[in-house]
């Protein structure tokens, strides 16, 4: 792997900027070290297809395989699918390939990450004239593929399959485009992303005008105007959406990471370092960026900037309408990161060369060992690689297998509302893993309630029904889930019932309700 990822050395008399064109051998080491960058990436993330959104995703791509999956609480199954053409498009490749949906699920997402470090290669050539810093950008930006974004509650890229995993290549790739000058075909990846992504579009629009503005004869006033017109229509979203209604208005203040004045002192820090990061660097290395890059930086910068001031005067958790809070606006910083890595990357090679020696290996080393534990912590009771037909290691995995195997196909199941936080659960969503109904709970539920106004109303009902359920008595149990139409539940295996329970193990049990 060292031998892969060993930056090349470049003649500076023959290196031709972002317009160079390799020869054979230069194209045959550049596909090496992407293939070892994509390798170096899927390592340190790892892979946990059915934790967090990627359940939600895998169960309703499930769905679109065998309809006659989830016949009660349907809703919370579709709502993904009904949004883009991500899942659709996943099942038809599932569908073309013959495989089972955990093979599929994985071949996409290690495609996908490939996609994504080639596409941040192709916007590092636009940044950087000098060869070595191109390829030390992508370095770090494979390494560094864990990073959370600020206070967003995104990841660089996360270690499962969902929409951005195929959204942020897209983007990546229309924004080399659009450096390269090649509008129409900017146009089209951006089109691509929309239709799989639509709010990680969206918020990426603000970013590509600015771009696109700096190039125009008067770039200050063409860029200012863009911003503004950015924030009016910010402005506009959030005076001109509906009211909220009470079980929307609950959903919605679930997720507080949409709300920038319920952020931590860090997550600030992260959202206003990057862009004066990348003012610096245009600043002192002006003559080692190309045009491109400098107009992009500072397009960046001030893309941010604004974003993140409009966003503090327009989002409030006691607005009328959640609209604009809903739309997310702040998801902007998910491709402004996508941008400062490969220039971290680069700056740290050109620093390399002229006084630090080794400089980029060190950051590579305490960033890709950083992510690493954070990646183990946050799955630490699951493989780091949940590979298809390995013996699961979580007890909750090893119940929802159960389940699936020995359960009626027309099972609805309760279980507590916040499991997915329970201690060794690793957020593995039950629908994805055992393929039956379930009552809304209050996390990856909650999620699609918010976003979904429409379907608050029974999200908060199913929630509420049951908090607290691993601690309740059985009557209780009894008395909130048999009028929902609850025919099982699944307790922590410390929870005292007298229920039927047909299996457990050291983490859970799964018992028929009376």
């Amino acid at each position: 792997m060292a031998s892969v990822l060993t930056l090349p050395k470049v003649d500076r008399h023959t290196d031709a900027g972002p317009e160079q064109r390799p020869g054979t051998s230069g194209h045959v080491r550049l596909f090496a070290f992407l293939l070892g960058c994509t390798a170096l990436a899927l390592m340190l993330l790892g892979y946990h297809p059915a934790a967090e959104d990627g359940g939600i995703y895998a169960a309703a791509t499930a769905l679109q395989l065998h309809p006659q999956l989830f016949p009660a609480e349907r809703a919370f199954a579709v709502a993904q699918s009904s949004r883009s053409l991500f899942v659709p498009l996943l099942a038809a490749w599932a569908r073309l390939l013959h495989l089972p949906l955990l093979w599929v699920l994985l071949v996409t997402f290690v495609v996908a990450v490939a996609a994504t470090v080639a596409a941040a290669y192709a916007l590092s050539r636009q940044i950087f004239v000098d060869a070595r810093a191109q390829r030390g950008g992508v370095l770090l930006f494979a390494v560094a593929l864990g990073l959370p974004i600020a206070g967003t509650s995104l990841y660089l890229a996360d270690p499962y399959l969902t929409a951005r995993s195929l959204s942020t290549p897209l983007l990546l790739l229309a924004l080399a485009l659009l450096l390269q000058r090649r509008p129409w075909r900017c146009a089209v990846c951006v089109a691509a992303a929309a239709a799989v992504h639509p709010i990680m579009a969206l918020c990426a629009l603000p970013l590509f005008a600015a771009v696109w503005a700096a190039r125009s004869r008067r770039p200050a006033l063409a860029v200012s105007g863009c911003l503004a017109a950015t924030a009016l229509c910010m402005a506009v979203l959030r005076v001109a959406g509906p009211t909220e209604l009470p079980a929307a208005r609950i959903a919605s203040l679930t997720r507080l990471y949409w709300f920038p004045g319920a952020w931590a002192w860090f997550e600030w820090l992260g959202a206003l370092a990057p862009p004066l990061l990348l003012l610096l660097v245009r600043q002192r290395y002006r003559l080692r960026l190309s045009a491109e890059g400098r107009g992009l930086l500072l397009a960046s910068a001030a893309t941010a900037l604004v974003v993140v001031a409009a966003s503090c005067w327009l989002i409030h958790t006691d607005s009328r309408s959640l609209l604009l809070a809903r739309l997310q606006p702040l998801r902007m910083l998910h491709l402004l990161y996508c941008i400062l890595l490969p220039v971290l990357g680069g700056v740290l090679v050109l620093e390399e060369r002229s006084r630090r020696p080794a400089l980029l290996w060190v950051a590579v080393v305490l960033a890709g060992s950083g992510l690493l534990l954070m990646q183990r912590g946050l799955y630490a009771h699951s493989p780091h690689m949940e590979l298809p037909g390995r013996a699961p290691r979580n007890g909750y995995v090893r119940a929802f297998g159960w389940i699936r195997e020995h359960t009626p196909p027309d099972a609805l199941f309760a279980l507590d509302a916040d499991y997915t936080r329970a201690p060794g659960e690793d957020a593995q969503v039950f629908r994805a893993l055992a393929l039956r109904s379930a009552l809304p709970d209050a996390a990856k539920d909650g999620g699609v309630a918010s976003v979904v106004p429409e379907l608050a109303g029974g999200w908060l009902r199913g929630s509420e029904a049951q908090r607290g359920l691993a601690t309740l008595p059985d009557a209780e149990r009894v008395h909130r889930l048999r009028p929902l139409g609850a025919g099982w539940i699944v307790l922590p295996a410390a929870s005292q019932t007298a229920f039927e329970c047909p299996y457990s193990n050291s983490a859970v049990e799964v018992c028929r309700l009376p």
